[in-house]
């Protein structure tokens, strides 16, 4: 009977809980509809609001409106339904989240009463399972105080049975036969008394053990030491005590004795042995990895041997190259300084020249000095030029004046100013 209550209240808690989300479903579409309307027939005072100056404003467009008259026309421009419709759709939106999250939460709650309304229910099972056990009638034996007896006696007999084999009957072999007998006929009455207390009692059939498989056991145990005192040929090493021949004690120690001392003069030896390998063994590897050692150092100084050539055979290579550049500037410079003389001479012959010559023939030896003048200038560029880049490769720094110096054009021209012609007279 209560079981079925239990389900009855069950049935009426699920069908309260389904009416009462019925409810707060219907009450949350009339929420939403009545604010829906409300919005509509209100004409948007909601968003009518005031400065500090009283004027007045709309808070969703955030625009000034001149009066209150002006209000209604403010709210139906374009600009102010737009930004409704989004309100409106926004706090759609909220609510929906809203509604589902409170579902959510139902269904999350319902889940835990079921759960814990299924704990109670298997709960109250298992208790009504146990008394309904409790309350059957136990199946128990109830022994008597005659079949208590008669145990008692059939463990005296089993007990009787061992102690009638002692030690003084393993000794004597005769003894052993007649006794043999005499237990045969006693574990066979014992036997049959055994089987009809079996019956009476309530003791299942084989609760003892067999007492001939357990004489046959000792038997065969007797019979297996019997067995092992006959120990077969050749099993001792020595024939003298295979064939029962006396020895005297001292020979068996002085034997004793001399096989103890080569068994330890062997181990000693053994152990010696291994000792010397390992150590011989540990200095050869010494040896490999010192000659190995000794290679990779050899095989590093010809590697730095090797470095060091290359690298002075480079910088002789650098050295020679260099001094091959400077044998080359250098006549170079003799060759333009020899064009240079050579020019000095033509013009200084020109010069003289001149002094015997025509007007006509005057102004093409001047042209012809001009020339002269403007190849000596390009010279003195270029060699100016080379000893700049000689310099920059050398890494020297020579002055601008020092090769003037040599070349002394501007003497030239001086000569020139002197000797020529062309001077004007006083």
């Amino acid at each position: 009977m209560s079981n079925k209550n239990d389900l009855k209240e069950l049935m009426k808690a699920k069908t309260k809980e389904r009416e009462k989300n019925l409810l707060s479903s219907q009450q949350t579409t009339n929420s939403l509809n009545t604010s829906t309307t409300n919005s509509n027939n209100d004409d948007g005072k909601q968003f009518a609001k005031y400065n500090s100056q009283k004027q007045l404003l709309c808070s969703l467009c955030e625009a000034k409106v001149l009066s209150d008259s002006m209000w209604k026309a403010h709210c139906n421009s374009k600009k102010h339904k737009e930004l409704l419709e989004v309100y409106r759709r926004k706090q759609q939106q909220h609510q929906q989240q809203q509604q589902q999250q409170q579902q959510q939460q139902q269904q999350q709650q319902q889940q835990q009463q079921q759960q814990q309304q299924q704990q109670q229910q298997d709960k109250k099972k298992r208790e009504l399972e146990f008394l309904i056990t409790e309350s059957q009638p136990s199946k128990i034996i109830k022994t008597t105080e005659e079949e208590e007896e008669e145990a008692l006696k059939e463990v005296s007999t089993i007990s009787s049975l061992f102690g009638a084999y002692s030690d003084e009957d393993d000794d004597d072999d005769n003894n052993n036969n007649s006794n043999n007998n005499n237990n045969n006929n006693n574990n066979n009455n014992n036997n049959n008394k055994i089987e009809i207390n079996s019956k009476n009692n309530s003791f299942p059939s084989g609760f003892f053990d067999n007492p001939e498989e357990e004489k046959k056991s000792i038997i065969n145990d007797d019979s297996d030491l019997e067995v092992n005192d006959k120990l077969p040929k050749g099993f001792f090493d020595n024939d003298s005590i295979r064939k029962n021949e006396d020895i005297d004690k001292e020979e068996i120690d002085e034997i004793t004795e001399e096989e103890l001392n080569k068994q330890l003069e062997q181990y000693n030896n053994n152990i010696i042995d291994s000792t010397t390998t390992t150590i011989v063994e540990n200095e050869n590897d010494y040896i490999i990895n010192n000659d190995n050692n000794n290679n990779n150092n050899n095989n590093n100084i010809n590697n730095i041997e090797e470095v060091d050539d290359k690298n002075s055979y480079k910088e002789e290579n650098v050295n020679s190259n260099k001094e091959q550049q400077q044998q080359e500037q250098e006549q170079k410079v003799e060759k333009e300084e020899n064009l240079i003389k050579k020019v000095d001479k033509k013009i200084n012959e020109n010069v003289l020249i001149g002094r015997v010559l025509n007007n006509f023939e005057k102004k093409v030896l001047e042209s012809k000095i001009d020339e002269l003048e403007n190849k000596r200038k390009d010279l003195k560029l270029m060699i100016h030029s080379k000893n700049n880049i000689n310099e920059k490769e050398n890494k020297k720094e020579e002055s601008d004046d020092d090769g003037d110096d040599d070349f002394n054009f501007d003497e030239d021209v001086q000569m020139l100013d002197t000797r020529s012609i062309f001077q004007k007279k006083k």
